[in-house]
């Protein structure tokens, strides 16, 4: 921080930069929470649950595999149609932080020059296209994680559509076994 040139640090507002390192700070530490404590037991678990399918019943092993790639195109999707989406909403979320901490800077200003409501009805309009911004990029995300919902609903469904074909290679499990989850 101390390194970076002057005529960067003056371009940004005070409350914009602060708000950006803060951002940033926070978004690492959760990106490695996310890392350990979600991805990395969901990747285990899913593949171990892929390797006793495919000892058990390579068939359904094969189905398994098959929804991997579809899954993984769908999320790369997701993350390259909505890069520019987050992109903004992170910059109006600056321009925000910004402009409160101009307004407390000034604050005796604005009260002596009576531009109070002014000031508000402007940061107003900033929190409102905000919004608007965020809701619009939920409802796109909906629409991606419905699709990765109908990806597993047909793979679980086409898994559970004949259990005899994926009876095992040891004759003793039952075809019903494959009704269970718990049982990969």
């Amino acid at each position: 921080m101390m390194s970076v040139s002057l005529a960067t640090l003056q371009r940004e507002k005070v409350g914009a930069l602060q708000g950006r390192i803060l951002r940033s700070v926070d978004g690492l530490v959760r990106f490695l929470r996310l890392n350990f404590m979600e991805f990395v037991p969901a990747l285990f678990t899913g593949l171990f649950a892929l390797i006793a399918a495919i000892c058990k019943a390579p068939v359904l092993g094969l189905v398994m595999l098959g929804v991997i790639p579809v899954t993984i195109f769908l999320t790369i999707r997701q993350l390259l149609s909505q890069k520019e989406v987050r992109l903004q909403l992170m910059r109006s979320c600056e321009e925000i932080d910004g402009a409160v901490v101009e307004d407390f800077g000034g604050i005796e200003y604005v009260r002596a020059a009576d531009t109070m409501q002014l000031e508000m009805n402007r940061l107003a309009k900033a929190t409102e296209k905000r919004r608007e911004m965020e809701v619009r990029h939920h409802f796109q995300m909906s629409l991606f994680g419905g699709a990765k919902a109908i990806t597993r609903a047909w793979s679980t469904s086409l898994s559970w559509r004949s259990p005899s074909t994926w009876q095992s290679r040891d004759s003793s499990a039952s075809a019903t076994c494959w009704l269970s989850p718990s049982c990969i």
